[in-house]
């Protein structure tokens, strides 16, 4: 008898954790999933953000850099001659 009893609960667990399965979730389960996942997506906005904001940094330094560079180097007749034609047109 305690054997057939022990079966039928048993049967009856494996019976509710299936239907658990197709339960609808309660509002706090749901909130606590979508307050995982905004945490997710902030760090990932974040390590986008520090990964565009190092390319921006770079770009400007070496705009600087080749700026600098071409305001150093000596003009060659030649050379003013092809900026004034691509100014006209």
């Amino acid at each position: 008898m305690i054997k057939e009893t022990m079966e039928g609960f048993m049967l009856k667990e494996a019976i509710d954790q299936i239907a658990s399965l197709f339960k609808t979730p309660s509002a706090e389960v749901l909130a606590v999933r979508e307050l995982d996942e905004a945490k997710r997506k902030l760090l990932q906005a974040q390590s986008s953000y520090e990964y565009y904001r190092c390319i921006c940094e770079y770009n400007e330094d070496r705009i600087k850099r080749l700026s600098e560079y071409i305001a150093g180097i000596p003009k060659h007749p030649l050379q003013e001659t092809y900026r004034e034609s691509k100014a006209k047109t």
